[in-house]
């Protein structure tokens, strides 16, 4: 493994301009990607050349950094959605485009842009049952997952931006008010190390679409109150950061899946000094890094350059929750030694191996039936 992974960051870049995400320390580190608005064309061959580029860019790197799950942005089918669970471009656009190994075993979190509200948005949330990866079991749903080695985790809370901002109640879809219940509940529920909400929309954008005026009123209080982590969206086909000063949400715009656009239009609508990344010269995607005591985000274009890369640093009341399951493990043999040594030489005292495994509320009982 070692020596292919030294090929694909050595030999590669003498012949393509492409460069290689550092090696992952695998021990404590969850990676995901997150991608949006790639769903290629209605057109044969139902695919663009940036969807391709980007998703053998994507299946390199997802091998190098062991990638567990990728966000899917929405607008998974241009232009006009999916029909049925049985429409051809589940496959011409989606499994016959993605088929790096690493991106089959990826899990893939999916949510619905405004292009599949134009067909059959529960054909996509069916196809979830066929295939092993599309992952979309309703129109909102959150995922907890564990930080390898640690008890820390991270959170993705995934929405949709549609109905939050277009009430659909009236035609069987989830009302805005129901949808907006769940965020409130889910994030403040949450005891993640870090929370990431994903929605189509993006709640601020310097670029063709702008801010969405309806997120910064119901959405981004949210965020705040109940300190998210990053907001990540698509709709604008760049790759964009965005922060104020004065909060400490980050917000990312992976929208390059497919298209792109190199054109800050609304960049006067944006708060001051806020953005931090504006790239629409070449489609790409974002990755993310997990660690016990930062979130790394890296945007890369189509051909695996790193364009920008910042950390978001763990607050140090959540980072003194992570204690890695070594540490643990050290602290119990500690706690095991002391105990032992304690018990050692007096009558009755308990063996090694009936000691190891109980509570210690349990041994503790033990020993003092044993010393009666």
């Amino acid at each position: 493994m070692a020596l292919v992974r030294t090929f694909l960051c050595v030999a590669l870049p003498l012949f393509f301009e492409v460069s290689c995400l550092p090696e992952r320390n695998e021990d404590t580190r969850l990676s995901f990607f997150a991608v949006g608005d790639f769903g290629g064309t209605d057109l044969f061959p139902f695919y663009t050349y940036t969807q391709k580029r980007v998703a053998q860019t994507m299946g390199k790197l997802a091998d190098l950094g062991n990638i567990s799950m990728i966000l899917g942005l929405g607008d998974n089918f241009y232009y006009d959605g999916v029909q049925t669970v049985d429409d051809p471009r589940f496959k011409t656009t989606f499994e016959d485009v993605y088929t790096a190994p690493a991106l089959e075993r990826a899990k893939w979190l999916m949510i619905a842009g405004n292009h599949d509200y134009r067909s059959n948005i529960s054909a996509q949330i069916a196809y979830t049952k066929k295939s092993h990866r599309w992952h979309f079991p309703y129109y909102y749903f959150t995922t907890v997952k564990k930080i390898p080695n640690t008890d820390m985790t991270v959170q993705i809370v995934m929405i949709d931006t549609m109905l939050l901002c277009n009430d659909g109640e009236n035609y069987g879809f989830p009302s805005a008010s129901e949808q907006l219940k769940w965020i409130v509940k889910t994030l403040e529920d949450s005891n993640a190390d870090y929370l990431i909400v994903g929605g189509h929309h993006p709640i601020f954008s310097a670029g063709f679409h702008g801010n969405s005026d309806c997120l910064l009123s119901s959405l981004k209080p949210l965020l705040e109150k109940y300190d998210v982590t990053a907001y990540i969206s698509g709709h604008d086909h760049n790759l964009q950061h965005i922060k104020e000063e004065d909060s400490s949400v980050h917000y990312f715009i992976s929208g390059g899946g497919n298209f792109f656009v190199h054109a800050p239009m609304s960049y006067s609508t944006l708060p001051k000094n806020s953005l931090k990344l504006f790239y629409g010269l070449t489609g790409g995607f974002t990755a993310f890094d997990a660690t016990p005591s930062s979130l790394k985000v890296t945007k890369i274009s189509h051909i695996g350059k790193e364009l920008y890369t910042t950390e978001i640093k763990l607050k140090k009341e959540r980072q003194r929750r992570g204690v890695t399951l070594a540490t643990r493990k050290r602290a119990r043999r500690s706690f095991l030694g002391k105990r032992l040594r304690m018990l050692r030489g007096k009558k009755g005292a308990t063996t090694i191996k009936s000691f190891i495994g109980q509570s210690p509320r349990k041994r503790t009982r033990k020993n003092q039936k044993q010393r009666k």
